[in-house]
């Protein structure tokens, strides 16, 4: 058997660091950051406690690699040419498909003055949702684009949240066609 070659070494690396963040996802938001020790997320991972740390010096560190594998997944989904509607599919893709990370950052929002690097996440956030959604909403017309985009902004979040909470009793697909409809997308 011929020995690993440094790109089959850097996959197994790569596929590690994947299993780590993947598996703390779930525990911060099963059971909360503070809840959840770097033992129970090398369990979840199926690796050795002791391997986390090769890769993390802490669970803050875990921490800070689940927040980045989602700042360069974002890198690659905002692409020029977006539109209102590819960024508000994109976020009901999000609630739809990646709750877990959204209920994290959820949970993490309400106590962020404890962890900064959630607080910058968080503004970093929030800023760039203004950002996007300005010079969007004002391509469609609205007169004060601004603070649409902040009203637009705190809509999705309230409707993260109530999703978070409410699980199937939120109307998810209702409040999707009514913010739709005011962002004047139709969706057949």
């Amino acid at each position: 058997m011929a020995p690993r070659s440094d790109e089959q070494f850097e996959a197994m690396r790569q596929n590690t660091i994947q299993r780590i963040t993947h598996s703390a996802l779930q525990l911060f938001s099963e059971k909360g950051y503070k809840n959840t020790s770097v033992a129970e997320i090398a369990k979840r991972a199926g690796i050795s406690k002791g391997l986390i740390y090769n890769y993390y010096d802490s669970k803050e560190e875990v921490l800070k690699g689940v927040i980045e594998g989602f700042r360069s997944m974002k890198d690659e989904i905002v692409q020029e040419g977006v539109t209102i509607e590819n960024a508000l599919d994109q976020f009901f893709m999000m609630i739809e498909h990646q709750i877990g990370f959204v209920k994290m950052m959820m949970s993490f929002s309400l106590d962020v003055n404890e962890m900064p690097i959630v607080e910058e996440f968080v503004h970093e956030k929030a800023e760039e949702g203004i950002q996007l959604y300005t010079p969007l909403l004002e391509k469609i017309g609205f007169e004060d684009p601004e603070t649409e985009a902040w009203f637009l902004s705190t809509l999705l979040q309230g409707t993260a949240i109530l999703t978070i909470v409410s699980h199937e009793d939120y109307p998810l697909e209702k409040m999707k066609k009514k913010i739709y409809q005011r962002y004047k997308i139709n969706k057949a």
